[in-house]
């Protein structure tokens, strides 16, 4: 017996030697190619046949190649699931998977029985008795387009086409099992994997958002065809003779005439898709149910009509569709004379299907073209912005631990490098003092100025003048611009903080559209000029006063929306310091001041103006500043019980445009003109002049705009109105009242006097003492 000989070569080696081989031929060109056209056919073959063809002859060649094309794939699977390392189980074997899954649904011969074991018929036409009646709604308009979702799911062959085309520029992350390995691998290596990976998820994020979006779009729906099948049906039946049938009396007579008849059958056969079979009552047949089939111009076409279509219809079953009605009275079939009352019409809805179909090779070219210039793109930016400057800075690292003393051979990179530490601090501070704001960094430098962090310390008190500005209607905008709304707020908060900071002032906090604003208390005047800068601005800035457009605004406020921002203003003490705790930390302004404030924001709508001041900010005002504002008032505050004059500066929304133009032959030039800066009249010489509030109330063009549209007249009948409501002598303080009115119209305190009057019924309240309690 001759023994075999031993085999003097590794057993493991034959094994690898036969993998490479079948792993050179499956990363060959040849297979490359024959998958990629695979790949392609699969993407459009479905398309293409509807295209090709009206008619469904030759469809079943198509669906022999999504068998063969089926195969192909399975077999690819199970060879690269054997041959190719690190294969199975990774990124591509999944959509290898979902790929070849998708082709089941256009193989009838796969898709059809698979249905029928859970009872469903995915394309059926043919009208059945005990058919329920149809009509579209959303809720089968929602049915559609996850069928439409389904068939979107072959969008995901196209990433094996990004597969094949890669073959052997992927680099093989798996290949290194060792971890230490890792962490010294060079940046190179590390970019070619981050834009391997980025890419990735590209590829599932673009086609998530394709089998998403039929869900999340919404469509119109068309009934039609239904709704005109209704109408035919009972004025065919208007002929029917016979008293004792559903829907018939003696009285009954024809709704229309013959012609008119015929007219109505081309109409809704003309009305929708094209029109193949129609069994409905005719009305030239006594109102019996049965085929009606010629109009005027229409015709029946008799290889599609019937209630079974006919095998020899040379229209696709998933081209038909098929509009069932059946009278209301008749749901339960119980009502003498309902027996068989069922109209139907078949139509045609080829050409949509064709037309969908171009959207889908459309769809189709414009995803891969996504993914490739996304793959070259990634790989590109990984390069530029990865890979060179982490190499560099690796080299630099490296060779300053090799040897310290080559530092001065690399001063150059080590510069550069130190350069971009700095930027990167600098950004971090500024990001820092933008988050804290100027009296918030403060408070916070301080507190970390400590070695260790220590929050049981006492506040800063210090008197500021304390202004709450708030936009009007906050909640309903945030209703109506929901994520819009960020957009919005920081577009006002860019026109308030300029405007405060230009002034002297600072913005101390931000909660839900209202800012907290302080100044010095030797800034008042300061503080009532930023007050009326905000306004302007607000009503001059051209992305603000777009929102008079917005499709969303519109709907809640109308077309002649203005951003209105109410105002208040008061000098008091303020507390400042860190609140929270070691795990969370901010700066906190805490002050009964602040409360008053909030409380005027409330007294807003009831005085009828964007602004209140109290006395006690009025009086720390100069001389300018003051005569610029008029008394409104008293309230009382019953939490505080304090009583309080009430002042305001009138505001109105037309405010003047800046002049770049030249002023005083050539002296002062507005190149450059910043929010908040003063807009001087062209009449002043202010050569040498300082920009003081005190100077800005007489020659500011907003100041002074503002105050021309009050009419000279108008302060003292207002004054003389006011003093006669306080006294309690209602009766002439509301002819006085309306007297102002007829010279400022729609004045807000006047109208706020008179409702105050109105609700009172004209009877002065008891302990009355001039004060309107809030």
């Amino acid at each position: 017996m001759n023994k075999v000989a031993p085999y003097d070569g590794s057993y493991r080696e034959f094994q690898e030697g036969i993998r490479k081989k079948v792993e050179d031929i499956i990363d060959g060109k040849v297979v490359t190619v024959c998958m990629a056209c695979v790949t392609m056919w699969v993407l459009f073959g479905d398309d293409i046949r509807t295209l090709s063809s009206k008619k469904k002859d030759n469809d079943y060649i198509f669906f022999i190649t999504y068998e063969i094309c089926l195969a192909l794939f399975l077999i690819e699977i199970f060879m690269n699931s054997i041959f190719i390392p690190h294969y199975k189980f990774a990124f591509f074997f999944w959509l290898d998977v979902v790929a070849t899954i998708s082709l089941l649904p256009d193989i009838p011969g796969i898709r059809d029985p698979f249905f029928n074991l859970f009872g469903v018929t995915l394309y059926d036409a043919d009208a059945h008795f005990d058919s329920d009646p149809v009509r579209n709604t959303k809720k089968l308009d929602y049915t559609d387009r996850a069928i439409q979702m389904i068939r979107y799911v072959r969008l995901v062959r196209i990433v094996k086409l990004y597969k094949y085309f890669t073959k052997g520029t992927d680099t093989k992350f798996e290949d290194v099992e060792d971890e230490s390995k890792i962490d010294k691998m060079d940046p190179e290596y590390l970019g070619k994997k981050l834009s391997d990976v980025t890419t990735r998820r590209v590829i599932i994020g673009v086609l998530l958002m394709l089998l998403l979006l039929p869900l999340l779009q919404s469509g119109t729906v068309d009934n039609a065809p239904y709704f005109g099948l209704q109408t035919l049906f009972w004025t065919g039946r208007s002929g029917c003779t016979d008293p004792k049938a559903f829907g018939c009396s003696v009285t009954t007579t024809n709704y229309v005439s013959d012609e008119g008849w015929y007219y109505m059958i081309d109409w809704y056969a003309n009305a929708s898709y094209p029109l193949l079979w129609l069994y409905i009552p005719d009305m030239l047949n006594e109102g019996f149910i049965g085929n009606v089939s010629h109009g005027l111009t229409w015709t029946e076409v008799s290889s599609c009509a019937g209630k079974t279509v006919p095998s020899d219809c040379s229209h696709r079953v998933e081209e038909l569709e098929l509009v069932i009605y059946t009278p209301i009275q008749c749901y339960n079939r119980s009502i003498h004379g309902c027996e068989e009352i069922q109209a139907y019409a078949r139509f045609d809805t080829g050409e949509h299907s064709r037309s969908q179909s171009q959207n889908n090779i459309i769809i189709t070219f414009f995803v891969g073209a996504i993914l490739a210039v996304a793959s070259v793109t990634f790989a590109q930016d990984t390069q530029k912005i990865v890979i060179k400057p982490v190499t560099k800075m690796h080299n630099v690292i490296k060779s300053l631990a090799e040897d310290p003393l080559k530092i001065s051979e690399e001063v150059t990179e080590a510069d550069i490098k130190e350069s971009i530490l700095e930027e990167t601090i600098n950004k971090i501070g500024t990001l820092l003092q933008m988050t804290f704001g100027q009296k918030g960094s403060a408070v916070m430098g301080t507190l970390f100025a400590e070695p260790e962090l220590d929050l049981v310390k006492l506040g800063n008190k210090e008197r500021a003048v304390i202004s709450l500005c708030t936009v009007q209607d906050f909640a309903s905008i945030i209703d109506c611009l929901q994520e819009e709304v960020l957009v919005f707020i920081n577009k006002i908060a860019r026109i308030v903080h300029t405007c405060t900071t230009r002034w002297s002032g600072t913005a101390c906090n931000n909660d839900l559209g209202v800012f907290l604003i302080t100044w010095p208390d030797n800034k008042a005047s300061d503080a009532l000029v930023s007050l009326i800068k905000v306004s302007a601005e607000l009503h001059r800035a051209t992305d603000i006063m777009a929102y008079k457009s917005n499709p969303k605004i519109v709907t809640k406020f109308g077309d002649n929306y203005l951003v209105d921002i109410a105002m208040t203003a008061h000098i008091g003490w303020i507390i400042q310091g860190p609140l929270g705790s070691a795990i969370k930390v901010a700066p906190g302004y805490i002050s009964p001041s602040i409360d008053l404030c909030k409380k005027l924001l409330t007294a807003v709508d009831e005085f009828r103006v964007p602004m209140l001041l109290t006395e006690e900010f009025y009086g720390n005002l100069d001389e300018k500043g003051q005569g610029a504002c008029r008394r409104i008032g008293n309230i009382t505050i019953q939490e505080l019980s304090e009583t309080m004059g009430l002042y305001t500066f009138d505001l109105t929304d037309e405010v003047p445009l800046p002049d770049h133009r030249r002023v005083a032959e050539g002296q002062f030039e507005l190149e450059k003109r910043r929010i908040g800066d003063p807009i001087i009249l062209n009449e002043i010489d202010i050569e040498g002049l300082e920009f003081t509030p005190e100077h800005l109330f007489l020659f500011d063009n907003d100041i002074v705009m503002m105050q021309r549209s009050i009419p000279s007249q108008f302060q003292d009948i207002f004054k003389k109105g006011l003093e006669a409501f306080e006294s309690g002598n209602w009766t002439d303080a509301k002819q006085i009242l309306d007297e102002a009115l007829k010279i400022k119209v729609a004045d807000g305190p006047c109208i706020s006097m008179q409702e105050f009057m109105e609700r009172c019924g004209m009877k002065i309240p008891e302990g009355w003492t001039g004060s309107r309690v809030i």
